[in-house]
């Protein structure tokens, strides 16, 4: 008898970051979020696994991607950062929503106010994706 196996996690979530990378005006989009970036890698996009869960082929994969993009270097201020933003977050929830079909992606929340790095401005949009039985039920 066969063992059914879940899918590999990481080529997933290379696919979600390629699918994302292709976002116009998006200098860097990577899985993980490194503290030495620099002004050039902005504006950013990471893909961050937080909860792994499953059991057979059935899997639940909740990841946040983080978006930012400089405070300092906008020529209009805070202001014109959060209307980028909330521009940018709306493209990538575009996106995953177009992975319906192959995965079950679920919007959760974004919070915006991860400041995690000085000088930038950093949102956090979660997602909860569903492969094989669980994308079905």
């Amino acid at each position: 008898m066969a063992v059914l196996r879940p899918k590999p996690v990481y080529p997933i979530l290379s696919a979600i970051r390629d699918q994302l990378a292709e976002i116009a005006g998006v200098a860097t989009c990577k899985i993980g979020l490194e503290t030495g970036l620099s002004p050039d890698d902005y504006p950013i996009i990471r893909v961050v696994p937080v909860k792994l869960t499953g059991k057979g082929t059935a899997q639940q994969i909740v990841f946040t991607v983080y978006y930012g993009d400089a405070i300092t270097e906008s020529d209009g201020g805070l202001e014109a950062v959060y209307e980028s933003l909330m521009a940018l977050g709306e493209a990538i929830r575009l996106v995953l929503a177009g992975l319906q079909g192959v995965y079950s992606v679920n919007y959760i929340d974004t919070i915006t106010d991860e400041d995690r790095l000085a000088h930038y401005k950093i949102f956090a949009s979660r997602f909860e994706l569903l492969v094989g039985a669980a994308a079905r039920a």
